[in-house]
């Protein structure tokens, strides 16, 4: 009996030995490895700031312009900002004392249209601080319908100013400014300006520089547009374009370059000079 007695207190004697050798930590632990995808804790995403431009740095102005036998009117802007601006837009609305001289200038326009009628003064052509633009004609309800008549202008008042900008980060911003009552609001436009994806047909052409580039695809096809793009960037494109196997069957206007490479697909560039655009599509046949 005394002998069961003491082999069960030796046996209690080294379990309670073994757990304090465990809990102890003498012994080396193999550590357990973890992977960003294995963690729990929520990493931050990193934001684009916010990023606001002071619109009285944007200096507009309408001048005339010569057009064969037509007098057109055009907008410019100086940049003053230290941004790079891609374009804006200033909205006339009709002012509400109109002589009746100014009202007979819109007689084709009834009561209601006359509500909603506006002046677009739109500039996509970009400009860094301290440039000039070009001037670009002023449409009447941004439907193509360019202003003519300089009562046209009498008769209007600028409603408000928007600008789309560079934040110098990859960013589009935009600002407007209600120029009634002096509101400003700001929001980013988009998160990366310059946006090309990797696609089977858009890996045959050379890809665009432009700081503001947006691109899609589909079925057969893929297309990028180009903004701020000027004659010089039209010429040297549809160069390079050439030189990359797009050479077959040319077809060129001013505004245009069509062509095929040795596989039959089809490329077609279109440069848009009032909206500097440059309209890039690649498709099969």
């Amino acid at each position: 009996m005394k002998k069961i007695t003491a082999f069960i207190i030796l046996i209690l004697t080294l379990c309670l030995l073994a757990g304090c050798s465990g809990n102890g930590g003498s012994e080396e632990t193999t550590p357990v490895e973890t992977t960003p995808e294995a963690t729990t804790e929520t990493q931050p995403e990193e934001t684009v700031p916010m990023l606001e431009i002071n619109p009285d740095d944007i200096v507009w102005d309408i001048e005339m312009l010569e057009a064969g036998d037509d007098t057109l009117f055009g907008i410019y802007y100086t940049n003053n900002s230290p941004y790079i601006v891609t374009r804006i837009e200033v909205r006339f609305k009709p002012k509400a004392d109109m002589t009746p001289e100014e009202q007979e200038a819109f007689v084709i326009y009834d009561e209601e249209e006359m509500e909603q009628i506006f002046i677009s003064g739109y500039n996509a052509h970009f400009a860094a601080s301290g440039e000039t633009t070009i001037s670009v004609p002023c449409e009447i309800n941004a439907s193509g319908l360019v202003v003519t008549n300089p009562l046209h202008f009498q008769a209007m008042e600028p409603a408000s100013i928007t600008i789309f900008f560079l934040g110098g980060n990859g960013a589009l911003y935009k600002t407007t400014k209600d120029l009634t009552t002096g509101e400003i609001s700001s929001e980013i436009e988009r998160e990366v300006a310059h946006q090309w994806y990797d696609n089977e047909l858009g890996n045959l052409i050379p890809e665009p520089d432009g700081e503001v580039l947006k691109s899609a695809f589909g079925f057969g096809f893929f297309n990028a547009i180009m903004y701020g793009a000027e004659r010089q960037d039209f010429d040297e494109y549809k160069q390079a374009c050439a030189e990359a196997g797009f050479n077959v069957n040319v077809r060129e206007t001013p505004g245009f370059y069509g062509a095929q490479n040795a596989d039959g697909i089809i490329l077609k560039i279109f440069f848009f000079e009032n909206d500097a655009e440059l309209d890039i599509t690649v498709e099969k046949e």
